[in-house]
């Protein structure tokens, strides 16, 4: 059983997911995308200290968007990849997941194309 400093501690952690969530969004809208990736890099270490990380592949996502505005290709790939992986392997077939999977291939061909990723 988890001592009372322990359920303190992780009670402020997710004050502080719900904090950063907004914070994010907000950032976001004013086009502050570099401020953005840092706060949801912290963002994402808490959600995974609190073991609220189930759907890892929409975080990875919205990461991937986030360099995406800052054009940073490499990053975007990366994190576009990681969320693709994330879907296919943890996805059923027919949920409304499925369009993100199209949408992540449609965006990997024009990459491949591109010569932006192997």
């Amino acid at each position: 059983m988890a001592s009372e400093e322990e359920i303190q501690a992780s009670d402020k952690r997710r004050r502080r997911i719900k904090e950063l969530r907004q914070e994010v969004l907000e950032l976001m809208g004013k086009q502050k995308y570099r401020l953005s990736v840092n706060r949801y890099h912290f963002l994402l270490k808490l959600l995974q200290k609190e073991q609220l990380v189930t759907q890892m592949a929409e975080l990875w996502w919205i990461m991937s968007r986030l360099y995406s505005a800052l054009l940073d290709n490499e990053n975007t790939i990366k994190y576009a990849k990681m969320a693709y992986e994330e879907l296919k392997e943890f996805q059923k077939s027919g949920t409304e997941k499925d369009y993100l999977i199209e949408l992540l291939e449609v965006y990997m061909k024009k990459w491949k194309e591109l010569g932006l990723m192997e």
